[in-house]
């Protein structure tokens, strides 16, 4: 544990919205309890589509958004990222407001990592009756067409910054608004930035997350050219296997999180008790290609290497770590050996797992969620590990698990965030005393 630091960051309170439960209790039940949520999607058609299974949330999210309903359906007509961060937002609210109220409107700030806007077929065709494009002039009037019918999307400069203005008008948050686009890295490191803002005397309060779902028919077809998603053979559940030798791709999912970041001397003096602290952030690029990982690891040693650097800390000190853990052949036993390396101990090897088997993999939300399921694990005393788990990737530093949780005193946790792009981020958080 850390003792309270007048130039730290701190999380006050945090938020989830994902395919195991609409709201953090939710979530971590369904992670307590083991559900796995893959399942055929429902809310798209998916005739056609060469891959019809994902982590869907399946629950009608209109209750949870007040009179902003239509509003935000309205913005949300080209994708459902706006859908659910305004979910997540309306389910902290009332929480949140006790620490927000309290600070000053020009010392609050909202940073987010968001996924890229990606066109939902189906609602185009609902909304201006054209589903083929046949020659350019077509397509202009095509686009036009679209413009008007995402009005309220396009009164800002960048569709990508609806949410974080969004929220900067819902909380009254004047000291800076920030939207970070880097993949499956976005919210970690959203989560990052926001903490060196604090520690930097940018705001007294950041609220940090993001959100994003490519359950649509591009971001279907899109994640199956790459290769990185398949139709599963049989019970859906064990499409996603991360860390495992026979894995064959990631399941596809959606979501929304939320963190409250606080400093230290705002903490102490309104008697405030956080739930941890971020002590380290660590940040690199490969480099290497846009569709994989170094396949040497580089990129994400330095990531490893800087947090843990940041954080002070030694290799086998940490108590668990949430890996990025995709399920994909590119990904898992580069991640694996990077981290054996750097943060790995054969004499106490480190409880290790990867919770997208479960949830699926958020992509632009990925980060915040299993931050979020990390600070779960931290302050119930349980370790999630990976379901579907079965023959392990073996490193002599890490232990991997694949128990629904398992108990364990967590002081120091992290989480690693390793993108399309080559984005790499590392978040370390601690218990405070």
């Amino acid at each position: 544990m850390s003792p309270l630091s007048s130039n730290g960051s701190y999380v006050l309170d945090y938020e989830s919205v994902s395919p195991l439960g609409v709201g953090k209790l939710s979530h971590w039940i369904g992670i307590e309890e083991g559900q796995v949520a893959a399942g055929e999607l429902k809310r798209i058609s998916t005739v056609g589509l060469p891959v019809t299974v994902g982590a869907e949330i399946q629950d009608d999210l209109s209750g949870f958004l007040e009179s902003e309903h239509d509003v935000i359906r309205e913005c949300s007509v080209l994708d459902r990222k706006l859908e659910l961060l305004a979910t997540a937002a309306n389910l902290a609210t009332g929480r949140f407001s006790e620490f927000l109220d309290a600070v000053d409107s020009a010392r609050k700030g909202i940073i987010l990592g968001m996924g890229q806007d990606v066109t939902n077929v189906e609602k185009i065709k609902k909304n201006i009756n054209r589903s083929v494009i046949l020659k350019p002039s077509d397509a202009f009037r095509f686009l036009e067409e679209l413009n008007n019918n995402a009005t309220r999307v396009n009164m800002v400069m960048n569709p990508i910054d609806v949410s974080s203005i969004y929220l900067a008008n819902k909380f009254g948050a004047a000291a800076f608004q920030k939207t970070i686009v880097t993949a499956c890295a976005a919210s970690s490191q959203a989560l990052g930035y926001a903490a060196r803002a604090i520690r930097r005397g940018k705001a007294d309060i950041v609220l940090a997350g993001g959100a994003d779902s490519l359950l649509n028919v591009f971001g279907i077809i899109a994640f199956t050219k790459l290769g990185v998603i398949q139709q599963p053979k049989g019970d859906p559940r064990w499409a996603c296997r991360p860390l495992d030798k026979t894995r064959n791709g990631t399941l596809l999912g959606e979501g929304a999180g939320l963190v409250l970041l606080a400093s230290g001397a705002a903490v102490e003096k309104n008697g405030w008790k956080p739930v941890a602290e971020i002590v380290g952030f660590g940040n690199s690029l490969d480099g290497y290609k846009i569709t994989a990982p170094d396949p040497n690891g580089e990129g994400m040693r330095r990531a490893l290497k800087e947090a843990a650097r940041e954080a002070d800390l030694q290799p086998g000190e940490l108590d668990y770590i949430n890996l990025h853990g995709t399920g994909t052949r590119a990904n898992d036993s580069v991640e694996l050996e990077a981290v054996d390396e750097i943060l790995g101990s054969e004499e106490s090897p480190i409880p290790v797992s990867s919770t997208k088997d479960r949830h699926g993999h958020l992509i632009g939300a990925a980060g915040v969620i299993e931050f979020n399921t990390t600070l779960g694990a931290m302050e119930n005393g349980k370790m999630p590990g990976t379901i579907n788990l079965r023959n392990p990737i073996e490193v002599p530093g890490l232990k991997l698990f694949s128990e629904a949780v398992c108990k364990a005193k967590l002081d120091t946790c992290a989480t690693n965030s390793f993108a399309f792009g080559g984005v790499n981020t590392v978040i370390i958080t601690k218990k405070v005393e």
